[in-house]
């Protein structure tokens, strides 16, 4: 269980900092010199109301945020494109919404595959699309992708182009990596119309911005559905003097099941029109989180002020409500000291707040443990000590020491590769750990519950023959965070926790796995069959509880207990099907076997593929082997 108090468990910020300096660790009171991750509480603030008013407003309104990092960070595309869809899908499990899709390139092809779309917004652009934009590349935000176009249908300035840009608003995640595991959720409510963000720059030159809304009957785009409303902007994009623009157009209404598409493309053939970023946003539900990542790959620290400072001022049309800063681990490959590490972080935040806003809430995130050298490591190790000391000193910084909230849950040198595909890029189990630790804590440190543990499937009741194993098994949404406890009920309602061990009732039954996902009871002969049993999940949420399920011990008399009779129901699903197959073949290859299940169909004594032909035969119509 993660502590919800600022600065740590059982001290407050100034106790946990005067202690450090008490208890002899007198360097890391001086400016150059840091403190450990592992001495750093897990989220920091001197004025924690600033950020808890975040948390508050989210429940009636939007809360924009940026995210800049870097390849870790990185989505769509890289190896990012779990992480923040997953970070969205955290804010959503908070406030049961999600208000907006990110700030999204208007001049790309995402979904379907590599790269896969990002969270809630899938976008294609044809050849040959929008052409190379008259923007430098440091006025274009990293992850953004900018470009100009004229307008569309042939015979116009952008090299005859006849498609625009279409962008679609997918509620459920559709085209997110199914890596994510986002599927089968409806995350973004467009019932009473959806607004259309356009973000553009000005020209001496340029046209404005023309919409044309469609909608598809499918998730797949498509620029050959009918026109239901065709608009231009008006955001005075002809102009001598360079800046950004952004227009709210809508809203528009979504038929029942369809799916809202917007193509954009220039107003005037004989000119262009730079167009840089989209965002649609929902009038039926505005409130919840949406975080919009704003990252480089290889990015360090300061190399956003040395790439993209000029692109601060569009990021301030966004209207962020708070920024996110997530580097560290190129920083520390490449040997910047603590000190250097603060300096350059300091020097962003600056930049930022002069440009969007002085009053700008910042929450930094030190990356989790990544496979460096053990000088670097020296360093690195330190960063959450960076970032704690600038929210001591900086009453509109948070600090997340994401490294510890990792470190807790056993992301180390030992698990690196669960976690990390390669040292440094989270595995898609790290990406979904990491995302839902860095949510939770801070909703619980300042004072917006998170969700209780969710739970995905299930158990199912369990009937079995004498001297068999029973089993019940439960899927979390995350298991990775997720402790679980087997409980037996009585019909009066009394609860039991159990424990591997005997059963506790003198049946001589032995339980197996009363402290993971799948609960197995062996020798259940004796077991009173008037028990039920129910799983206990909770993390630090929160507690959540499946539904209660029955063990049913057959007669010895009943033909399924025949030694001649065999169940092809391997999987325990009610069906007899390919399913069965296939659980059966990869639980002989080496798989998961939840359901408990002898291997062994053909009772030759081996488990081997003789037992799938077995199984198939049966399957089939034949008969038992």
């Amino acid at each position: 269980m993660l502590p919800n108090r600022i600065g740590g468990p059982g001290l407050s910020w100034r106790a946990c900092w005067a202690a450090a300096c008490l208890a002899g660790i007198a360097t890391a009171c001086h400016a150059q010199d840091f403190l450990r991750f592992d001495q750093v509480p897990f989220v920091s603030a001197t004025e924690p109301e600033r950020f808890a008013e975040l948390f508050e407003a989210a429940r009636s309104q939007t809360v924009r945020a940026l995210l800049l990092g870097d390849s870790q960070e990185t989505s769509p595309g890289g190896f990012g494109y779990v992480y923040v869809p997953r970070l969205n899908y955290e804010f959503y499990r908070v406030y049961g919404n999600a208000p907006a899709s990110p700030l999204s390139s208007a001049n790309a092809s995402t979904g379907g595959g590599a790269p896969w779309s990002d969270w809630l917004i899938r976008s294609s652009a044809p050849s040959p699309g929008f052409g190379p934009g008259r923007l430098a590349p440091n006025q274009i935000p990293p992850n953004l992708q900018g470009g100009a176009t004229s307008t569309a249908g042939g015979n116009n300035i952008n090299n005859n182009q006849f498609f625009g840009a279409l962008s679609m608003l997918q509620p459920g995640a559709e085209d997110v990596t199914p890596e994510a595991g986002l599927a089968g959720t409806t995350y973004f409510d467009s019932s009473a119309g959806v607004y259309l963000d356009i973000f553009a720059a000005t020209n001496a030159s340029s046209g404005e911005v023309r919409c044309v809304v469609s909608n598809a009957p499918t998730s797949t785009t498509s620029f050959f559905e009918p026109t239901r409303l065709t608009l231009d902007t008006t955001m005075g994009l002809r102009s001598p003097v360079f800046g950004y623009r952004t227009q709210r157009l809508g809203p528009f209404s979504v038929e029942p099941g369809k799916y809202l598409q917007t193509i954009l493309s220039g107003t005037d053939p004989n000119a262009l029109t730079d167009v840089l970023a989209v965002s649609f946003s929902s009038v039926a539900r505005p409130e919840g989180w949406v975080v919009s990542s704003i990252s480089m790959g290889g990015y360090q620290t300061r190399d956003f002020l040395g790439g993209h400072a000029p692109s601060i001022p569009l990021l301030g049309l966004y209207n962020p409500d708070v920024v996110l800063i997530h580097f560290g681990a190129n920083d520390g490959g490449r040997g910047r000291t603590p000190a250097q590490f603060k300096a350059d972080l300091e020097t962003l935040l600056a930049s930022l707040r002069s440009t969007i806003r002085a009053d700008l809430p910042v929450i930094v995130f030190t990356d989790p443990y990544a496979v460096l050298t053990p000088e670097t490591r020296e360093n690195f190790d330190r960063y959450a000590g960076v970032a704690y000391a600038i929210s001591l000193e900086d009453p509109l910084t948070c600090a997340v020491n994401s490294r510890r909230l990792s470190d807790e849950v056993g992301w180390n040198q030992s698990t690196s590769t669960r976690f990390l595909v390669d040292g440094i890029h989270y595995t898609a189990i790290g990406a979904k750990v990491l995302a839902a630790l860095e949510v939770r804590a801070l909703a619980s440190a300042f004072g917006q519950p998170c969700a209780l543990p969710e739970i995905a499937v299930q158990p199912d009741a369990s009937e079995v023959c004498p001297e068999s194993v029973a089993s019940f098994s439960v899927v979390a949404g995350a298991p990775d965070l997720t402790s679980f406890e087997w409980q037996r009920v009585s019909p009066q309602g009394a609860v039991r926790t159990l424990v591997d061990g005997p059963f506790g009732d003198g049946s001589g039954a032995l339980v197996r796995g009363a402290g993971s996902p799948t609960l197995f009871i062996s020798e259940v002969d004796g077991v009173a069959g008037e028990f039920t049993f129910r799983c206990r999940l909770f993390d630090q949420c929160g507690e959540s509880f499946t539904r209660g399920v029955s063990l049913v011990v057959r007669s010895e008399d009943d033909g399924r207990c025949q030694p001649n009779y065999c169940d092809p129901d391997v999987n325990r699903d009610g069906n007899t099907d390919a399913g069965d197959l296939d659980y059966l073949v990869n639980a002989i290859a080496g798989g998961d076997n939840p359901a408990g299940i002898d291997l062994d169909f053909n009772l030759d004594g081996n488990a081997d593929s003789t037992d799938a032909d077995a199984l198939l035969n049966v399957i089939a119509g034949g008969e038992c082997p």
